[in-house]
This record gives structure tokens, sequence and C-alpha cells, in this order.
């Protein structure tokens, strides 16, 4: 009997995880108009699932005996240059394959209550198919190649999903900032790659003429330096962009205009963890490139702390979150820096189980109020007009709780492992550097524990203090809605316990799955070097994990209930409101830390004066001088008028008059006689 499983089928198994969810695409584009919502969402929604059992299938039974490779056909072969369109399961990708394909299947599924009253339903769906393909392809390609179109395909699908309810110009616009900033970004990922290529000869991960054989078979390749640096350098602007990052992040907060499960999906499953995927994949490179390892912690840290502190006013409950995203992006980085890529990929892990739920649960709440409220209503969405909700939605409170407290770092739950990891790994590197990103480290989980209290605090407790009538009608999601909370609030407690530090029994399941990813650059690095994995524990490590687990669960504990306590007292709320706005009536005026804080340090604004404002003058004079002048004037209109010009000449020369006709024959005659006359004399 055929056996779909069996271990002679795992290379056309690998083709079914990514063309699973492209034939949803497929089926919704073309016939979702013909389907109800539960006929578009279900087939959406299957689509992925089966890519998910699939990917378990791959994961669990053939990746750990070694990578999976499945050629499709030669894409491009010219000259030096040749790719393989190539299929590449190995443990790396594979985690990301579970994290996309199951994290996803949630939000499918969730996406068929919120979406229910949608008229876009089956184009929805479609999109959010294509996006799952196109993150699929990112992470599965064998080649820098491969991934771009991955990478480029989820660019596309954010502008489509943030713009989806593009009637709205303020939409509009959010997708096209999304579609730009990431533009920028790719622009230095293919300077990167046409670095690497020239460099190395090659873009490929794996094979005889890949990446990690040309490099272990000529290690002096790694000696020039400098380029590296260069390469790593352009490869993190494509990261900064992709992953939202200084200065490139200011398109994610925006990336809220779209539907709720689509910032789930974004901020948690796919898109924005891109940058932190290529970066491990390309690992080998990067632990040869000093400078721009730095690089990259800085402006990881920095941006940890930079987005964490506007998230600590912000009203909007998804502004907060995306601002979070941003924020813990920022943690992700400052690993990759220090060159922790496993506790990197680890805060991937945890971080796409607490945001999700984070998210999905803010999408409950939007939800139930819109209901009163109407679709696009602000008020669904500010949390100063919330409060009480409790006692209405104890299901999605309480989910959306645990998924607080992990995104906090409060003690066993899962962002606690991960964020504690990162903040160890710079607390014992201890030089000037180590110092620097733990410091950044900590004053950005200061402020992820107080805006996550926050926003547990004014939106579920105190008093409500919003529409009377809305929150009279405020309900509980549907099941289709509800359920998908109540997994992600299983994992986001229990996810952390794959990777406990060594003071706590030193259990790595998670570590040690992914040590073969690391062999090759491992291998490569010199004794003494920072990037070196340490297998060792000596007491020494050991007593400075505790001190740095000490430190890190006060800080975040403390910081919780302070928030918490403030925030959930509405007497407490009105003494915070007098510390950030004085006066009342029309005579009130904001603080300025708080007008500096809500507006987002003015970065947009800066933006808008130092680039958008010089590129849009600059662009209207090119179209004045180029298009309207050169082109329009000149060859278009210009030519016409000529014709135009000859044609009324020639016209009133055709008078109809022979007479006319025998003065114009004999000037002719004398115009011909002259000229032939001049010329014989010149001979």
């Amino acid at each position: 009997m055929f056996d779909l499983f069996s271990a002679q089928n795992k290379e056309w198994l690998i083709w079914a995880v990514p063309l699973l969810p492209l034939v949803g695409f497929l089926v919704n584009g073309a016939f979702g108009r013909r389907l109800n919502v539960m006929g578009s969402g279900g087939v959406a929604s299957a689509s992925v699932v089966l890519s998910f059992v699939v990917s378990i299938v791959l994961v669990g039974m053939y990746v750990p005996d070694g990578a999976i490779t499945s050629i499709g056909y030669s894409w491009l072969n010219t000259g030096g240059f040749s790719v393989d369109f190539r299929l590449y399961a190995d443990r790396l990708s594979g985690l990301y394959m579970l994290i996309i394909t199951g994290i996803g299947s949630l939000i499918h599924i969730y996406s068929i209550g919120y979406m229910s009253h949608d008229e876009g339903y089956a184009r929805y769906f479609a999109y959010l198919n294509l996006f799952v393909f196109s993150m699929l392809m990112l992470v599965m390609g064998d080649s820098l190649v491969t991934l771009f179109l991955g990478w480029e395909g989820v660019g596309l699908c954010s502008y489509l999903l943030i713009g989806f309810w593009f009637k709205d110009k303020k939409n509009a616009i959010a997708g096209k900032k999304a579609f730009v900033a990431n533009r920028i970004g790719d622009f230095g990922f293919m300077i990167g790659m046409f670095l690497i290529f020239w460099h190395f000869g090659s873009l490929t991960y794996s094979g005889d003429a890949g990446l990690i054989q040309t490099i272990s078979s000529n290690p002096e390749l790694l000696h020039d330096t400098t380029l590296l640096n260069w390469a790593c350098v352009c490869l993190f602007i494509g990261a900064c962009g992709k992953s939202a990052q200084i200065p490139l992040y200011v398109w994610l907060p925006d990336a809220m205009a779209g539907p709720t499960p689509v910032s789930a999906l974004i901020h948690a499953a796919t898109m924005v963890t891109a940058g932190i995927y290529m970066c491990a994949r390309m690992n080998f490179i990067f632990v040869h490139a000093d400078v721009a390892m730095t690089i990259v912690a800085v402006i990881g840290g920095v941006t940890a702390l930079f987005a964490g502190s506007i998230g600590l006013v912000q009203r909007d409950i998804k502004k907060v979150l995306a601002y979070s995203t941003v924020s813990q992006l920022g943690f992700m980085f400052m690993a990759v820096g220090l060159g922790a890529f496993h506790i990197a990929v680890f805060h991937v892990f945890t971080h796409a189980f607490f945001k999700a739920l984070l998210f999905l649960g803010s999408g409950s709440v939007i939800h139930s109020l819109e209901h009163s409220l109407g679709h696009g209503n602000p008020d669904s969405q500010d949390m100063w007009k919330m409060g009480g909700l409790k006692e209405k939605m104890p299901i999605t409170c309480y989910t959306m709780f645990i998924g607080s407290l992990a995104l906090a770092g409060i003690p066993l739950f899962a962002g606690f492992f991960s964020k504690d990891a990162i903040l160890y790994t710079a607390f014992h590197r201890g030089d000037t550097l180590g110092w620097i990103i733990y410091g950044l480290g900590v004053a950005g989980a200061i402020c992820t524990a107080f805006y996550s209290a926050r926003l547990m605090g004014l939106t579920f407790f105190g008093k409500w203090r919003g529409d009377e009538h809305a929150y009279a009608h405020a309900d509980e999601s549907p099941r289709s809605m509800t359920a998908p909370l109540v997994i992600l609030a299983i994992f986001a407690v229990g996810a952390g316990f794959l990777l406990i530090p060594a003071a706590w029994g030193h259990f790595t399941p998670f570590a040690d799955w992914l040590a073969p990813t690391w062999t090759t650059a491992q291998a490569m690095l010199p004794e003494g070097s920072h990037f070196k994995l340490v297998a060792e524990h000596d007491a020494a490590a050991i007593t400075a994990e505790w001190i740095n687990m000490g430190i890190s669960a006060a800080i975040a504990t403390g910081v919780f209930l302070f928030a918490f306590v403030i925030y959930k007292n509405p007497a407490n709320i009105e003494k915070v409101k007098k510390l950030a706005v004085r006066g009342e009536g029309d005579s009130a005026t904001m603080t300025p830390w708080f007008r500096l804080l809500l507006n987002k340090y003015y970065v947009d604004e800066i933006y808008e004066k130092a680039v958008v404002g010089p590129v849009r003058i600059a662009s209207d004079v090119l179209f004045v001088v180029i298009d309207v002048i050169v082109i329009d004037l000149l060859f278009v209109n210009g030519s016409g008028m000529l014709v135009k010009a000859s044609s009324d000449l020639g016209r009133r020369m055709q008078t109809g008059f022979v007479r006319h006709y025998l003065y114009a024959f004999a000037a002719g005659v004398v115009f011909l006689s002259a000229l032939f006359l001049i010329i014989a004399n010149q001979r």
C-alpha cells in the first residue's frame, strides 16, 4: 500500500508544505466570491492546517536525520551564476515551518469569526494564504535568491493586507508606507547579496558549490573582514526594514490599519521574524564580522528601549502591542549581535505565542465593541475608553493576562526564559559592549513590564469609561475566536520550559535541537572569541545566572505589580492623567515628556521634513522640467503643434484657384533657376 509519509516520499512532502497554502490562495482568488465566509475561511484554514500536519511529519520524522533537499528545476544559469529552485528543510527552517503553519492555522481559524461580517472576506483569506506561502518560501529556500523571493512576497502581502480596507485613505497610506520602508531595506539586502556572491561565488547554502562547503574548503575567504563587515551590514539594513528596527521601524505601528488577525500574523509568525531568520541562517558569515555584529547589537538595544518607551503612553490597544513588537524584535537582535543565535530564535519562538495571543485578544475586544460602536470607530481601540471588561469577556481577559505576564517576563512564563537568556548573554560577556547592551535591555524590560500591566488594567479592570451602550452590548467572542486564545495561552506558559538555564537544572532541548545549525561557524571561530558557545557551566557562571535572574525577576514582577495597581484603580488613573496633562478643559496642556512620547519622538514628522518633503519638492521640480517641459512640450505636444502648424500652412496653399497655383509655379521656376545659376557660378 502506498504510504504518503514514507521516507521515500519525504522530498515530495517538502513541496506540499508551501504549495498547500498556495492552492488555498488560488481557490479563494478564483472562486472565493462564490463561497460564504465559512466556505472561504474553511478552504484557507484547511490548507494551512494540512501544511502544519505535513510540517510535523517532516520535522518529527525526517529532519533529525539530516537536512532534506529537493530540487524543482534549474532556475537561473548564466555565466558563473547558477541557482536551482530548491527547497531545504533543516532544524532551523523546520522550527520556522512549525511556527508559521501552527500559529498561522490558529489565526486563520480565528479569522473566520472575526471577518464574518466583512464583504471582502474571500479577498482577505486569499491574501492570508499567499502571506503564509511567501513566508514558507522565505524560510525553506536553499539560497539567498529564493529567500529573497519570499522576502519580497511577504512585503507585497503586507502591503495588500495592511491596506485591506483601502477605501479609507489612512489605511491605503499605511500600506504604502510599509511597502516603501521595506523597499529601502531591500536595496541594502541586494547589495549584501551582490557582495557575498562576488566574494564567495555562491548564494546557495548547501551542496558542493554552496556557501557552507565553500567556506569549509576555503577558510581563507573569511580573512577579508572589511568585505564581510560591509556585506553583513547591508544584509542587516534589509533586516531593519523587514523586522522594523531603527531607522526603518516606522511602518510597523501603522500596520495596525489592517484587520487585527493580520497584525497577529505579521507580528507573531511571519514577516517581522524574517530578519532574525536571515541572520541566523547566515550565522557562519556574521560571526566573522565583528563590526557588523556590534552594530546589530547596539541597534537592537536602542530599538528595544526606544520603542518600549513609546509604548508606555499609547492609547490605542493595538499600537501598544505594535511598539511592543518593535521592542521585542530589538531584544532578538541584541542576542544576534552578541552571537547567541539560538537564544534569538528562542525568543522568536516564545514571542510568537504570547504576541499572537495578545493581538488576537485585542481583536476579540475590538470585535465585541464594534458591534455597537461601528466598524472603524477609534473608541473601539482606545484603552482610556474601556475598563471593566473582565466581567463581560472573561476568557479573553484571562488568556490575555497570561500573554501579558509572558510579555512582561514574569518568572515561569515563556517570555521570562527567553528574555532572561538574552540579558544573561550580555551580562556574562563582561566587556563594555556587554554592559551597554545589558543596560539597554534592562531599561527596555522595565518599559515592557509597565505597558503590559497598563494594558490589562485599563482594558479589563476598574470601571467602564466609554460609551455605555457599547458596554451593555459587549459580549465574549465566538468559540472560533476564543479557542485559539486558549491554545496560545497554554503555549505562552509552557514554551519557555524548553530552554531552562543551568542554574535551574540546564534542561536545553531547544538549544540541542538547533545545535547542528551553528556547527560550521563554531568550528572556524578562534578560541577566546566572544561568539564561541560555552558548553561548560562552572560555579561562577551559575552564580552570574542567579544574579541576572534575580535582577530580571525583581524588575519584571515589581514594575508589573506597580503599574497594575495604578491602572486597575479608577482613582489612580485620574492621578496619572493629572501627571500627564496640566489644567482642564480648553486650557489643558500636555506635559513635555508625555507629549514627546505620545508623538513618538516626532520621528514621523522629522522624516516628513528631512526626507519626504525634500523628495516631494525635487519630484515636483523634475516633473515640471522633465515631464511638462521636455517630454510633453518638446516631444509630445511640441511634435503635435509642429504637425498642426505645417498642416495649417499647407492647407492655406490649397485654395482651389488656378491663378494661385500658376503664381506658385512661376515663383518656383524663378527660385530654382536662381539656385541653378548660383551653383553653376561656384563651379
